[in-house]
């Protein structure tokens, strides 16, 4: 909806054809990512999705997975190259409108402009703590922004693991794919035959909340393989993402210290694991992989900055107490 209001306010007909083209190539691999049918998982009214998000909030009493929303929304940047073959029509596109400011926050009551730019400027800081250079916040933050967006696959991989989690005694008795099911259509305010988003929506909210949150409370994988299988960029984005919803949502506007305890305790697992690969990678008979060797050694030093920043947070909640 972000993308396609861009494309109503761009006023010259080529270069609006060309956005509405980079967002059916867009929908599509979403989709095939899915294996989901476009109906079936993007909503094109702003109405009804205004809507749901009533319904759900109606429904589940933490509201936080709104700003974890517009968390999302202020980090997606569209028009990014797709696929392995560059599309030079792409590259002059830039969006032209304020989508948050001039219709999220005003379609809906829980969330206004004052606290977008606390978000936005929450993960500001956590780019700058991640990367270990202040300076360089501005084009780190751009540099995650593809990637991320790119390798959105492997926040998916952990959304049924978290729904689970989430839904609790609702899917009490479930096991299996009727257990996944029930779990990510909890986390979308029910299946689509009650109004609700199902399956599809439940997997969009997960995924806001990044791969690495995934794998704080998961525990289904190692931080290895989310490590070998992305780049630094992508885990220097996803170590920040967890870092804003900690201290700005979680903390401040919550109060929910309990998931700063989770968080931390899931990287600092994340980064023994890794600190584990790395040395049997480097102790190989045959002749290790140096480039492999050297970005797991730059992601395990984005964790272990996050990690650090996330005990400061815990040591703040004992104070308290």
């Amino acid at each position: 909806m972000m993308v396609a209001f861009d494309i109503l306010s761009t006023k010259k007909a080529d270069l609006a054809l060309v956005k509405t083209r980079w967002k059916n190539e867009w929908e599509a691999t979403v989709c095939e990512s899915l294996d989901v049918t476009r109906d079936e998982f993007f909503i094109r009214s702003g109405r009804q999705a205004f809507g749901l998000m009533e319904e759900i909030s109606n429904d589940v009493e933490d509201r936080s997975w709104i700003d974890l929303l517009v968390l999302e929304l202020s980090r997606f940047t569209p028009y990014y190259q797709l696929g392995l073959e560059e599309n030079k029509s792409y590259k002059k596109l830039k969006v032209k409108t304020d989508y948050l400011g001039d219709v999220f926050c005003k379609g809906q009551n829980y969330i206004d402009s004052t606290d977008v730019k606390a978000i936005q400027k929450a993960y500001t800081h956590a780019i700058g703590t991640i990367t270990g250079n202040r300076k360089r916040v501005a084009a780190a933050a751009v540099a995650t922004l593809a990637v991320t967006a790119a390798t959105a696959g492997g926040a998916l991989f952990f959304a049924p693991e978290i729904a689970v989690l989430i839904a609790g005694d609702a899917v009490v008795g479930l096991s299996g794919a009727a257990l996944t099911s029930a779990s990510l259509a909890f986390v979308g305010g029910g299946s689509l035959a009650v109004g609700g988003m199902g399956m599809a929506g439940g997997t969009a909210i997960l995924t806001g909340g990044g791969a690495l949150l995934g794998l704080a409370g998961s525990g289904v994988t190692t931080a290895a393989s989310v490590a070998v299988q992305s780049s630094e960029s992508f885990v220097q984005s996803e170590c920040s993402k967890l870092l804003a919803f900690c201290s700005e949502i979680a903390v401040k506007k919550y109060g929910r210290y309990d998931i700063v305890v989770l968080a931390q305790q899931g990287m600092q697992k994340c980064a023994e694991e890794l600190r584990t690969e790395i040395e049997e990678l480097s102790n190989k008979e045959n002749e290790p992989d140096k480039k492999l060797i050297s970005q797991m050694k730059k992601s395990l030093k984005c964790m272990e900055r996050c990690e650090k920043v996330l005990e400061k947070l815990q040591d703040s909640w004992k104070l308290l107490d």
